[in-house]
Order: C-alpha cells, then sequence, then structure tokens
C-alpha cells in the first residue's frame, strides 16, 4: 500500500479522524528507513515474527533508492501502512508515521534496530496499562541500558529515554504536539522533556526487561554532531526554564532538582541562564548558585 503525502505539524492539529475507528489495535509500531535495506529486512523480520497480534505496522520510507522497496513489497501483506517519498527529515518521517497511527500506543523502531526475541510485544503487553508512558530496558549494540524508575528533571538534563524501548500513548502527540521539527537531532529528547517535566504525564518503568536492540549507527550516536546535539538542547532548555520558573506550582520541584544537580550540569544551566539574561529564571538560578 503506498500512502498519501502527509506533512505532521508540531502543535496540536494533528489527525483526529483516526480517533472515530471503532477496533484500534493496541499498539502502532512506526518504522523509518532511508537507503538501509538490509538493516529494514531486520526490523521487518523482527516485527512480522511476533506472537502478539494485536498491532499495525507502519513503514515511512525517505524515498530510498538502495532497493529497500524491494524489501518492503515482501512483506507488504504484513503492513496496514507504507509510503516511499522524500522527506525533511528523521522527526518529519516519524511524525508522518505518528499521522497516520490508530494504535493506542506508538513504538518507534526504526530500520536496523529489533526487537529482542519474537514474544517481546507479547510480554509486554500481558498487562493493560493506562499510563502514558511505558519504558524498559533496551541494548546498545551489547551493551544494556537500563532506565530509573523515577524520570526528573535532573536525569533528562544530560540523558533521555531510548524511543526503541519507550512506548507512548497515541493521546500525547494529539494533547501536546508531535516531535519538533526544528530540532534534527534532540526532539525525541524535547518531546519527554515537554511530556514528563513541563505536562507530568505519568509513566511505568517496565523494570527488568529488555525491549529492543538500538544499532548504534543514527546521528544522535555520532561524536561529529555532538556541538549541534549541544546547541539543540541549550535552545530547549531556553524555552522551557523560563516557562517553568514562572510557574509558581512547579518553583519547589524546580528548585529541589536544580540543588541536586552536578557542578557540569549546573555549568549547563548557567549558561543558559546567561543567555535569558531577563528572565525570571535568570534571577532564580542566581538566587540558588551565586554564580553571577
Amino acid at each position: 500500500m503506498h500512502g498519501k503525502n502527509i506533512t505532521a505539524p508540531f502543535g496540536k492539529d494533528i489527525l483526529n479522524s483516526n480517533l472515530s475507528y471503532k477496533k484500534m489495535p493496541k499498539l502502532s509500531v512506526i518504522t523509518i528507513n532511508l537507503n538501509n535495506k538490509r538493516g529494514l529486512d531486520k526490523t521487518l523480520k523482527s516485527v512480522t515474527n511476533q506472537t502478539f497480534a494485536d498491532y499495525e505496522y507502519i513503514i515511512i520510507d525517505g524515498g530510498s533508492t538502495d532497493g529497500s522497496i524491494e524489501i518492503i513489497n515482501r512483506f507488504q501483506n504484513k503492513l496496514s501502512y507504507w509510503v516511499s517519498e522524500p522527506d525533511k527529515g528523521i522527526y518529519n518521517a516519524m511524525n508522518k508515521g505518528i499521522m497516520s497511527a490508530k494504535g493506542d500506543y506508538c513504538l518507534f523502531l526504526n530500520s536496523g534496530d529489533t526487537l529482542i526475541n519474537n514474544k517481546t510485544l507479547e510480554k509486554l503487553f500481558e498487562y493493560n496499562y493506562t499510563e502514558d508512558i511505558l519504558f524498559g530496558a533496551m541494548y546498545f549494540n551489547k551493551t544494556l541500558q537500563k532506565y530509573p524508575d523515577h524520570i526528573s528533571f535532573r536525569y533528562l538534563i544530560n540523558r533521555s529515554l531510548g524511543h526503541g524501548s519507550t512506548i507512548i500513548k497515541r493521546n500525547l502527540f494529539i494533547q501536546y504536539g508531535c516531535f519538533d521539527e526544528n530540532l534534527k537531532i534532540v526532539a525525541d529528547w524535547e518531546f519527554f522533556m515537554r511530556c514528563i517535566i513541563m505536562k507530568s504525564c505519568n509513566y511505568r518503568h517496565l523494570n527488568n526487561f529488555p525491549i529492543s536492540r538500538f544499532k548504534l549507527d543514527g546521528i544522535s550516536s555520532n561524536p561529529k554532531f555532538s556541538e549541534k546535539h549541544y546547541a539543540e538542547k541549550i535552545l530547549v532548555f531556553k524555552k522551557i526554564l523560563p516557562e517553568l520558573s514562572r510557574n509558581d506550582n512547579r518553583i519547589a520541584d524546580l528548585s529541589e532538582a536544580m540543588l541536586r544537580l552536578s557542578i557540569y550540569e549546573n555549568s549547563k544551566l548557567a549558561h543558559v541562564a546567561l543567555a535569558i539574561e531577563n528572565s525570571r529564571f535568570f534571577h532564580f538560578l542566581k538566587k540558588l548558585y551565586h554564580y553571577f
């Protein structure tokens, strides 16, 4: 099935027509790909061999010319939707997947990433979860990355959740917007900041449950882009920190979190504060640390 060209806005005007379906699948698995036919083949096999049946599978291809389309065609009868066309980057492609999704939850498993085994999804949904975000462990190549039970502001300053092991309620994208396409590297991290820290969405840590294997060959893992990675995070901090510091109900939480930050983390936020000198956050940080 070849889909239409859909643009995915960063905002609340996501297509709401999907909500009218009488029977929505429990999960929408979304895979984006660009000229990675070997990785795509691995991911397709990993998903379509699952014993769990209550899911739909969506492929968003960026107009590959390496034979990826032939791979997709081999699995076409197991796909709910696929499209191959030029896109505006990783998060534009992921947003296209969200726009096409009908599931209660979304899982982003990009080409090259794989689920741990054929029963991963069955085991994942053996309980009827209601939380906004579910997350388990994930292998980065051969290293198992675990996450804490509590995702705090302090944790998210330098870390994030792995999108390949995080299951997100589709409703969050409708309520709070899709991935910010102005960001090229950290839009998934910004989304978690927005939902967990700014909007206090609830979540559940699926402790000791590895969900997927992540291939470390993307832009976010490439040291060459570390400067851009940091610059994008600074842009996000400049936006959210003044907003948090203006909210009197969040001042106590923000103050406690910041007092527990490491010297390294504090120095990063100090640079942000200098850049937004006229904000309440600048004076708030100055009072806490006497930096300036």
